[in-house]
């Protein structure tokens, strides 16, 4: 996903969800890293599925 090739197909899938992290973000600085991490483990679970 953060490679140049992969970012415009990881995008659309996990975009949905980036207006809501960013809410959440500014409602809960706390949970930041938290939601960074799941973000990222969702683009690289798209990454896997693309590969098999």
């Amino acid at each position: 996903c953060l490679s140049a090739g992969n970012i415009p197909k990881c995008l659309p899938a996990i975009f949905p969800n980036i207006k809501k992290l960013v809410v959440q973000l500014m409602l809960d600085e706390r949970r930041r890293i938290n939601l960074l991490v799941r973000l990222l483990k969702s683009c690289a679970w798209l990454q896997e599925l693309e590969l098999v």
